[in-house]
């Protein structure tokens, strides 16, 4: 299947099933989305804020991740920048998390070939200055 395929069946919202390493044959409904970004300081490691949006337009925004995954109790699908490899780690690594997770990071060259920071994730996978 291809890239461009699966993201066609995002946006429609077709149900479809989806297994990973967490969730075996659980139907996942791609209209059921979560935008979610933490804030965590860099010295401390601590979450200093937690901001999220549902496909229904509901709002979230403490610093309380067990309110966070109430919050999120209808969600299939959860988004983020960098959400993967940093965001997840610190509001979902104890929680038994069952959502298939979308990291924008991934479509950023895609979205601005051009950009300073794209340059950088396509020859590093990271850069830490913009």
């Amino acid at each position: 299947m291809s890239f461009w395929r699966k993201i066609k069946e995002t946006i429609s919202g077709e149900q479809r099933r989806v297994t990973t390493s967490q969730t075996k044959n659980v139907n996942h409904d791609a209209s059921h989305y979560a935008i979610v970004d933490a804030e965590v300081g860099m010295n401390d490691k601590k979450i200093h804020d937690i901001g999220a949006i549902k496909f229904d337009g509901a709002i979230f925004h403490s610093t309380n991740k067990s309110d966070l995954l109430h919050f999120l109790n209808d969600v299939d699908f959860v988004c983020g920048h960098n959400i993967i490899h940093h965001d997840s780690k610190y509001l979902f690594a104890d929680s038994g998390k069952r959502w298939v997770m979308v990291d924008t990071l991934y479509m950023s060259p895609l979205l601005s070939p051009n950009d300073r920071i794209t340059a950088c994730l396509k020859t590093t996978n990271y850069c830490a200055t913009r």
